[in-house]
């Protein structure tokens, strides 16, 4: 069994025996005290619209992608009391020496995905976490965007969500490519990022009919809309500057 499919395989049953959030907690100091060390501390990271992510469930939380350091420092937040799953790029999982440290220093909440095409066994550990109530973060975009811009997001987000019905909460980030850049393996300090959560999206209208190309796509394009407007609400207080009363 290749190392992807190990990787899979052993979170499918941490979290089905109820060991998954254990290890998360536990494992997870060391890379909290290291994120916060390189980045967070080292940073102002600004948090907005919190009072949107839900309390009393897990929710799908989906967010546009330009940097690696976007997903860490969402973990980061909330750890260790809401755990976070998140995917990475099947790359990290080459052999068993790197997906076991990969594995360590995510504080085992990753995993793995095969990038530019449909992965089914990825999607089926997405939504059996979802419909567990877990906490997933997800790129729509599917890979990261170098110059900012929004992409389209890949349809088989939509198929996820037509099939687990999870809360879904948009998520604008900025800043973090000013922190952690594309392809620099220098971690920068003095910087600011930006982190919004949007309202949770109403896709009940989708939920009504069957499953299909069209319905996923919709679903994935309200998504992006609602990323989309974050990101222009965003802009536009930039632009406007600190009001006073």
């Amino acid at each position: 069994m290749s190392a992807v499919k190990s990787i899979l395989a052993f979170q499918r049953v941490t979290s089905r025996l109820g060991l998954a959030h254990l290890f998360y907690a536990i494992c997870g100091v060391i890379p909290y005290l290291f994120l916060q060390a390189t980045i967070g501390w080292r940073n102002e990271i600004e948090i907005l619209g919190e009072e949107n992510f839900p309390k009393d469930q897990g929710c799908f939380l989906l967010c546009n992608h330009t940097s690696m350091g976007e997903a860490p420092m969402l973990a980061v937040h909330f750890f260790p009391w809401r755990a976070m799953w998140f995917p990475a790029k099947a790359e990290f999982y080459k052999n068993w020496p790197i997906s076991l440290i990969w594995t360590f220093i995510t504080a085992s909440h990753t995993f793995p995905v095969r990038r530019g095409e449909r992965d089914a066994s990825a999607i089926r550990l997405i939504e059996t976490f979802l419909k567990k109530g877990d906490n997933v973060l997800l790129f729509p975009e599917g890979s990261r965007s170098r110059d900012g811009e929004l992409k389209p997001g890949k349809k088989g987000v939509g198929m996820i969500i037509h099939n687990a019905r999870p809360a879904v909460i948009p998520v604008y980030a900025t800043g973090f490519a000013d922190i952690v850049p594309p392809g620099k393996k220098r971690i920068h300090g003095g910087k600011k990022a930006t982190i919004i959560f949007g309202e949770r999206l109403n896709l009940d209208h989708y939920y009504a009919q069957d499953l299909s190309k069209d319905v996923a796509r919709g679903i994935v394009d309200e998504v992006m809309a609602a990323i989309a407007e974050l990101k222009s609400a965003h802009e536009r207080r930039q632009l406007e500057g600190p009001t006073s009363d």
